[in-house]
């Protein structure tokens, strides 16, 4: 009965995104953000093992290439040459590493689901999406999406469904660990930041339905933090604040002086009235709640075993995990081990150490430039560093002209947070290897490259 429930739900979703998507292409990228948890759902097609995010994809993908093919030209698609670079490099790493992985067909099945998906719609992205309007589209897709996931979370906290809640009293809802519920919500709050700052720049006092966008905003960015306070992920949390702080200190180097582009005087007015004391107001307020939100772990066996360094803790768990990773890399450091294969590998290695290990369930080294490395080779690491050069330096530079107007401004200055959120966190986590996380990142490079279009 279930599965034939599942298969219902999965049809009737496809039935609907096929139906928006045929009659804009648009609406069906909002849809695929928006569903982006879809990919819990599995299914075969034709044997071939997929999720309901992928046929979407897919499907959407198809419709995409039956009204454009006549005029692709990967140059236009991808006009930037360290951008283009970058991914080819990483490509064809992942390529190389799945083609000589012991376990081909779970590499295979991350090449598809991580890799292929991802640049599909990264390329549907960069065609389709022109105009401000479009973008602040799908990050709202995205933010209600967190929304809607950190809701259905909280259903599983206070008991309303069951086992979504881990031994150690952590909260990871329908995901399988309470860091990958994580993952998902904390770029999502980030996206409320930005939204919530950029309607406090307007006088929303006298606008009805901008009031009430802001207190929707407002309700759904609780919900998402709370949520995300239940996971107990430090690591997301510190990496959360470092990344709302450096938001804030990106704009505060517009003085409100500032004149932006010719012909958009609601611009200056908005920086006028949400001045430097403004925005250094929020900026402490910021720093206060976090440390207050720290303050409630006082006492708790997991930041006592944090604070004290104990053995048992999750950075010393951490070390020894990355040891071990870098043991592997050593001996694979050309074309790595295959995506997917790190459990195995990490297993076999114990024994080239005298302690054993504090976590055994390892699938990722929990770290995300290691991932990159081990899985997609010395060719796919290069390949990711040059995208993450491109996208940083093309930030900066969009973020130090004159030319963008405040919205963009804004969207850059949150997708810059975004990213490096990505990279902090992915100190400690593998903030990339999962369907939902990976489109996340290619969407970060796809509305840049939209932008700077």
């Amino acid at each position: 009965m279930d599965f034939l429930l599942q298969n219902l739900v999965i049809f009737l979703v496809l039935v609907i995104f096929v139906h928006f998507s045929r009659k804009k292409i648009e609406t069906g990228i909002y849809a695929v953000v928006f569903c982006l948890p879809l990919y819990l759902i599995r299914l075969n097609v034709f044997g071939i093992p997929s999720t309901a995010l992928e046929s979407g994809i897919y499907i959407l993908f198809i419709i995409w290439l039956a009204k454009n093919y006549r005029q692709i030209k990967s140059v236009e698609i991808i006009p930037d040459k360290s951008l283009r670079l970058g991914i080819i490099l990483l490509l064809v790493g992942v390529l190389i590493s799945t083609f000589f992985s012991s376990e081909l067909k779970t590499s295979a099945g991350i090449l598809k689901g991580w890799f292929v998906d991802p640049f599909l719609f990264f390329i549907i992205l960069v065609s389709e999406i022109k105009t401000l309007t479009q973008r602040k589209n799908i990050l709202k897709a995205f933010f209600f999406s967190g929304a809607a996931v950190a809701a259905v979370s909280l259903f599983y906290w206070f008991g309303f469904l069951s086992n979504g809640v881990s031994f150690d009293s952590r909260l990871h809802s329908f995901y399988l660990s309470p860091n990958y519920l994580a993952m998902y919500l904390s770029p999502a709050l980030i996206v409320g930041i930005w939204l919530i700052y950029r309607t406090l720049g307007i006088d929303f006092f006298k606008e009805k339905n901008i009031r009430e966008n802001f207190f929707l905003s407002a309700i759904s960015f609780i919900i998402i933090a709370v949520a995300l306070y239940f996971t107990y992920s430090y690591a997301a949390w510190i990496a959360v604040f470092a990344a709302v702080i450096l938001f804030f200190y990106l704009l505060t180097k517009k003085t409100p002086d500032f004149h932006w582009k010719s012909g958009v005087q609601a611009g200056v007015q908005y920086d006028k009235k949400f001045s430097l004391q403004k925005k250094t107001f929020l900026f402490a307020a910021v720093i206060l709640f976090f440390i207050a939100l720290f303050l409630t772990q006082a006492g708790t066996g997991k930041f006592d075993n944090l604070k004290n360094l104990s053995y048992r803790s999750s950075l010393n768990s951490r070390l020894m995990i990355w040891r071990s990773a870098w043991e592997i890399g050593k001996d694979n450091w050309l074309i790595g081990i295959g995506p997917g294969n790190f459990q195995k590998y990490y297993l076999d290695y114990q024994a080239r150490f005298t302690e054993p290990y504090l976590e055994w369930a390892v699938p990722q080294p929990h770290n995300i430039f290691l991932a990159f490395w081990l899985e997609t080779g010395i060719l796919g690491l290069l390949g990711f560093l040059v995208i993450l050069a491109w996208f940083f330096k093309c930030s900066l530079s969009l973020l130090k002209s004159n030319l963008l107007r405040r919205e963009n401004f804004l969207l850059v200055a949150v997708l810059f947070s975004i990213m490096a959120y990505t990279i902090m966190h992915g100190l400690f986590d593998t903030t990339y290897w999962k369907n939902d996380l990976a489109i996340i990142f290619w969407l970060n490079l796809a509305l840049l490259a939209s932008i700077k279009k």
